[in-house]
């Protein structure tokens, strides 16, 4: 019987991009998730019983419900397969615009997002797919630099104005809670204590030094 944290592979997706969206679909359903792997080796072979796939990984008191979820990703990408493609055209066409896309209340900006798989942050992502629940509007995005769709994620402080909405992704220099920025500026207060008494030091030695050099 698995031990509760035991990880337990729950679907080999066939790549990287696959596996990286419904890691992300099962962390928007309050799963821990990650994506493992599997490396060839120098010589191009696996090992006996290893595949050359990337595997979505949870802990084993959550594999009943995230084999459940993966297995209606896996319905979706069957069902998005199977429509005709036009002019080699890739199987999600983003042509659509979100118009429910969340703003500030503030300054009425859109909240930024960014693409999991790139890194690209905007407010403009093209529309593949919504889908609406009891819990909301559930959208997939279309990331064009790296031609891959997403669920996004929103920033937590408006790049306009900086509202901050409670929840979201920290961009480089925020998200800091108040506990983390008072004991930021208590850090800053005993650094410039230090200073200024290493400076008071570096003076009276050299004072002394000069009334015993006379």
């Amino acid at each position: 019987m698995p031990k509760a944290e035991e990880p337990v592979v729950i679907y080999r997706a066939a790549n990287a991009q696959q596996a990286a969206l419904l890691r992300n679909l099962l962390e928007e359903r309050g799963i821990a998730a990650w994506v493992q792997d599997m490396i060839q080796t120098a010589a191009g072979d696996l090992p006996l019983g290893w595949r050359g796939d990337s595997q979505v990984v949870v802990s084993s008191r959550d594999a009943v419900v995230a084999r459940n979820l993966a297995l209606e990703f896996e319905d979706q990408l069957r069902l998005s397969s199977s429509r005709p493609e036009v002019d080699d055209a890739p199987i999600y066409a983003a042509t659509d615009t979100w118009d429910n896309w969340p703003t500030c209340p503030e300054c009425g900006q859109r909240r930024h997002t960014r693409c999991p798989l790139c890194g690209q942050a905007g407010d403009a992502f093209p529309l593949v797919d919504l889908e609406r629940t009891e819990r909301g509007e559930v959208v997939l995005l279309m990331c064009q630099p790296c031609d891959e769709p997403f669920r996004p994620k929103f920033y937590r402080y408006c790049h306009q104005c900086g509202h901050d909405f409670g929840h979201g992704l920290a961009a480089p220099g925020q998200g800091a809670t108040g506990a983390e920025v008072a004991a930021d500026f208590d850090r800053q207060k005993v650094l410039i204590v230090v200073g200024a008494m290493l400076v008071i030091g570096l003076g009276l030695a050299a004072y002394f030094s000069f009334l015993f050099a006379r």
